[in-house]
């Protein structure tokens, strides 16, 4: 069917005609043949006969690849049509998916108001997975191969869309999915500076339920962490948060209870949203080391050289500067860190997760996050503060970009990652905002590195970043290891310096993701191949430790990734700010783009792979001091460049 008959049926039946994005008859990339164009049944052609479509018994069969026309909408909302009075709140579709299929649906509504939801159901329609955010696109990944379900249901109002099967094709679209990881219950919310003076609104019963405790006296807003429990105790079932579980539109729901807990906290995030006392609310999302782990000093760190470093020693080693690692924590007993920290803090509250029987408290000693298969711990913040400030020089172990710096260990992850509001918490304190310590260091960090991120974001979470940078701090993150051009947060946000890996042989590393939004590169490592012939394969060494066999042991050890990366960059920032303690982050955004920190490697000027090149760190101390001899400077386009005041959101890397 083409698209000018698709548009002359939908006006024939009253409804709201969708701008396709993708022409109908497509190439799938894949299959290098045309998509199916099909027809929602339940629409029908226009002469009063349909076929029903709404339930997983009377699902409509489609082919894969294919790109499918319809509409859906709640009683009484959109033109006047068939489904008007009565509604046709879900269309359901079977296909037979292959493993990696990307499903997009793109709406005409504005998915506010006209709001639909994506979702991948089981034959006997169980909840798999669902994408269901305030926003026009909504896309889902299919993990396995097999018969399944793709749902589209109208969440709010009405609209017609266009939904697409097939291979990926450009980045996941943001959204709120169901298979991410956060935590079930607990929203995090940005209240409007002034109450609506409702007795029952939401920012009352939160105040009630002790979200505010101890912040009156603060002349800043921060945001908020909203516990459903918590409001329920406190005002039973008088707010969005507290109503009753939500499903999916139709009916479908997960099986588990935990699935469900997750389901019915992505709708209330949707309804606080509308909420007139609250300007932005997000899910608490958990973020995950992105690392590669290996168990097998200075002459086998072929990295350092790599970015010339040894000629940036000659002017500085970093004295003076602060780099806060927001991570595991750090293994404080070990020998080659001692002096090189300052006092830290621990922001997990879970005790579970923190895995040392309290939650927050100011003890950022790593005990381990049991992240390997056979329950031992990664302790990935020491081998993060290693790469930053070893202790150099000192006949032990490795040596560290910025010796001479400090290192504030902070401690947002453990067992099963760490969630946005602790990683929230943790940039306060390094950049000496309020937080939930109650406390600020004497002395705020000058750079925070994050080796952590992942693909989803909460529009609620980036104004901490641009706090941080107003407060000064310069904010490191790793770009990703899976090897793709998919945004990973936080580094995809602006402001936030995303970086990428390399190897030995200054190319892109294969587990490095990729994009316009990457700004840097630095060495990463590679821990399958050994092509200098040093003996030892060409990850990046840095100091380890390990509690296999319930003994804790600290070492040394070589791993790979961007996680190894970023440290790279976070020293050089702090060589950079020891010769110029003024150094901000727009300007250090000026020197970059300029091409005065880095080499060019790849397509001339900023491209894809390693953004504005590979860090040099004897012309980023130059460049510091005022000695820098560039090229002309780049135009910045807001589209493509990570850097500028406001941003967007957050993330974990290796």
């Amino acid at each position: 069917m083409s698209f000018d008959r698709v548009n002359r049926l939908f006006l024939a039946l009253g409804l709201v005609v969708l701008p396709l994005q993708a022409s109908i008859g497509e190439d799938d990339p894949d299959l290098g043949s045309p998509r199916a164009a099909v027809f929602d049944s339940d629409i029908g052609p226009g002469n009063g006969a349909y076929i029903t479509n709404d339930a997983a018994a009377t699902a409509q069969p489609v082919p894969d690849p294919v790109l499918i026309t319809g509409y859906v909408n709640q009683p009484g909302s959109g033109p006047e049509s068939r489904s008007r009075a009565v509604g046709d709140v879900v269309d359901v579709y079977r296909v037979l998916l292959r493993a990696g299929d990307r499903i997009t649906l793109s709406m005409a509504g504005d998915g506010v108001q006209d709001d639909l939801d994506l979702g991948l159901a089981d034959l006997d329609g169980n909840l798999l997975d669902a994408s269901a955010g305030p926003f026009r696109e909504e896309t889902l990944t299919a993990k396995t191969a097999g018969d399944a379900l793709v749902l589209v249901g109208a969440s709010r109002g009405a609209s017609s869309y266009e939904l697409s099967i097939g291979a990926p094709q450009g980045p996941v679209a943001q959204s709120m999915r169901l298979s991410d990881p956060f935590v079930a219950g607990e929203v995090i919310v940005n209240f409007h500076q002034e109450p609506t003076g409702s007795p029952n609104g939401l920012r009352v019963q939160a105040q009630a339920a002790g979200a505010f405790a101890d912040r009156q006296n603060e002349s800043q807003q921060r945001n908020v962490l909203v516990r459903f429990e918590d409001l329920k105790a406190a005002s039973g079932e008088r707010t969005p948060a507290a109503a009753a579980p939500a499903a999916f539109p139709g009916g479908f729901a997960p099986v588990e209870p935990n699935p469900r807990a997750k389901l019915d906290t992505m709708y209330r995030v949707k309804e606080l949203s509308r909420n007139p006392d609250v300007r932005l609310a997000g899910l608490n999302y958990i973020r995950q080391i992105q690392f590669a782990p290996n168990d097998p000093y200075y002459p086998f760190q072929w990295h350092y050289p790599l970015i010339n470093l040894p000629q940036a020693w000659d002017v500085t080693t970093g004295a003076n500067s602060i780099v806060a690692v927001i991570d595991t924590g750090v293994a404080t007993s070990h020998p080659d860190l001692q002096g090189q920290l300052v006092a830290g803090y621990d922001f997990i509250r879970d005790p579970a997760s923190a895995n040392d029987g309290d939650g927050i408290d100011p003890n950022p000693d790593d005990p381990g996050d049991r992240f390997n298969d056979d329950g031992s711990s990664s302790f990935h913040g020491t081998h993060v503060t290693g790469t930053v400030a070893a202790a150099t020089n000192n006949g032990v172990g490795v040596a560290g970009v910025a010796f001479s710096a400090k290192v504030m260990p902070l401690r947002a992850l453990g067992v099963g990652g760490g969630t946005d509001y602790d990683i929230e918490q943790a940039i306060r304190y390094a950049a000496g905002l309020p937080n939930d310590s109650g406390t600020v260091p004497p002395r705020r960090a000058d750079v925070i590195n994050m080796s952590l991120g992942g693909t989803f974001i909460s529009a609620v979470s980036q104004a901490v970043y641009d706090q941080a940078r107003a407060a000064g701090v310069i904010i490191v993150s790793a770009a990703g290891n899976q090897g793709t051009g998919q945004l990973n947060y936080p580094a995809a946000l602006p402001g936030v310096i995303a970086v990428a890996g390399v190897d030995l042989n200054r190319a892109r590393a294969y587990y490095s993701n990729f994009g316009s939004w990457v700004d840097v590169a630095a060495p990463g490592g590679d821990d399958t191949q050994d092509l200098n012939n040093d003996g030892r394969k060409d990850g990046v060494w840095s100091t380890a430790t390990s509690n296999r066999g319930g003994a804790v042991v600290n070492d040394y050890s070589l791993n790979k990734g961007t996680s190894m990366a970023t440290p790279h960059i976070a020293g050089v920032i702090a060589l950079m700010r020891a010769v110029n303690p003024g150094l901000t982050p727009q300007r250090f955004d000026e020197l970059l783009t300029s091409g005065a920190l880095t080499d060019d490697l790849g397509a001339p000027g900023k491209d894809d792979l390693f953004g504005y090149g590979l860090i040099n760190a004897k012309k980023a101390v130059d460049a510091a001091r005022g000695n820098s001899i560039t090229g002309s400077y780049q135009t910045i386009n807001p589209a493509s460049s990570n850097f500028g005041i406001n941003v967007g959101t957050l993330a974990p890397s290796l």
